[in-house]
């Protein structure tokens, strides 16, 4: 009886750890944890059978290394899709004119770029006034982060 109780308490402490690899899965999307909960399941099947714990250990760590090799290569086609640059990317280095004296301390300032308006930020902080050039350096949010023309330096 006793004997019985601590393989049912085996096979429950796999269908937990089960559960949770599941639930790190849900939680993720690196398609890892999924191979170790079926791992724990396999090994949770050979707990309900009466396997020695060592068995159930060998099987958890063999189907879950076997599983994580073979399905590595299709995850990391599925997971690890290349980011698809925006039009909005495409003005990072580009030259402006400034329509709006640019002052980050009033939260104003405003480029045209490529024939658009944009909200924009001065990157060092400094005012930049109306109808003077900027490059711009980087986009946070919908705001152009630039630097005037005559702050930058040539190497």
């Amino acid at each position: 009886m006793q004997e019985a109780f601590i393989t049912n308490g085996v096979a429950i402490a796999w269908l937990i750890l089960a559960i949770a690899f599941f639930v790190a899965e849900s939680l993720t999307t690196t398609l890892i944890s999924i191979w170790f909960a079926i791992g724990a399941i396999l090994a949770m099947i050979a707990a309900i059978f009466g396997g020695a714990f060592w068995l159930q250990i060998l099987i958890f760590i063999a189907a879950s290394g076997i599983l994580v090799l073979a399905t590595k290569p299709l995850s990391e086609k599925l997971v690890n899709k290349k980011a698809e640059r925006t039009n909005a990317d495409r003005v990072i280095g580009e030259q402006a004119i400034v329509t709006q004296t640019i002052n980050n301390q009033e939260a104003k300032g405003q480029v045209r770029v490529l024939e658009q308006l944009w909200t924009a930020r001065s990157k060092d902080g400094s005012i930049i006034n109306e109808n003077e050039y900027v490059i711009i350096k980087d986009i946070k949010g919908v705001k152009l982060i630039v630097e005037s023309v005559n702050n930058i330096k040539e190497d």
